[in-house]
């Protein structure tokens, strides 16, 4: 999705670290090994998959990520 504001977040005091995310928008997070938690990419693509991203919110088991 072209030319949306997409903010996501994820609350470091609640991820665990389980990937998930990780799986289902590889584009979008990544694995901070030092933390041993999931973190947005610094770089997002121009193109979101906002579907993609909303499955990973929704399948998160601590319920730490948010799309603003």
């Amino acid at each position: 999705m072209s030319g949306v504001n997409v903010a996501i977040e994820i609350d470091i005091a609640k991820c665990d670290g389980y990937a998930s995310c990780i799986l289902l928008a590889p584009e979008v997070f990544d694995f901070d090994e030092t933390r041993n938690i999931a973190v947005v990419k610094a770089s997002l693509p121009e193109q979101l998959d906002l579907t993609e991203i909303d499955e990973a919110i929704r399948n998160c088991p601590r319920r730490a990520i948010t799309r603003v």
